[in-house]
């Protein structure tokens, strides 16, 4: 299978970053997310959109499972607010403080529960919300060492092996299509 390297957005954090990010999503609105299901093309009725993303900046407390900074807080708002247009039916998050206070607002956002799947297991995970949310949009939550293995088993590339311990933007849009490549975008919240 041949890997799709993502569309890098501008420098993060910057005002042109920000506004290309909602001039993407804004164009992905127009081919099918803000669309009543019977307004959308044929083609993309049965596919589902991920949202894949890394938990937002953590504490630096001594413990294995540490709460999110006030500065990881408020990128798990922004990043709420990015995906506001999106039509979004499931949130997952690893079963981990940072990673569940990333997710909950997006969840909060659309009225939904935060789901925990298991990272181990995170392909079987991909599947069952692939299925169950066709032509939707799933939002998971994982981390620096899981985002790019969910990116690749999506059938991208997320150009990175491991995202780097200090960053924590990243947000990768990626639509499977079969028998083809997938649909692949890199944002920064």
């Amino acid at each position: 299978m041949t890997r799709h390297r993502p569309r890098r957005a501008p420098r993060p954090g910057s005002r042109r970053g920000f506004l290309a990010a909602i001039a993407l999503i804004g164009a992905l609105a127009l081919v099918g997310f803000g669309l009543e299901a019977s307004q959308r093309p044929e083609a993309d009725a049965g596919r589902t959109t991920f949202v894949v993303l890394r938990h937002a900046e953590k504490a630096d407390d001594g413990t294995r499972n540490p709460p999110l900074t006030d500065a990881g807080n408020e990128r798990a708002e922004r990043t709420a607010a990015l995906l506001a247009s999106l039509d979004v039916a499931a949130v997952v998050s690893t079963p981990y403080t940072r990673t569940e206070q990333t997710a909950k607002p997006i969840a909060e956002l659309f009225s939904l529960d935060v789901e925990t799947y298991d990272p181990r297991k995170a392909g079987d995970a991909l599947d069952r919300l692939g299925r169950e949310h066709a032509g939707r949009v799933v939002v998971v939550v994982g981390h620096s060492n899981t985002v790019p293995a969910i990116v690749r088993a999506l059938g991208a590339d997320p150009g990175v092996e491991q995202i780097d311990e200090a960053e924590y933007g990243r947000v990768y849009l990626v639509t499977p299509v079969e028998g083809a490549e997938p649909v692949c975008h890199l944002l920064r919240s």
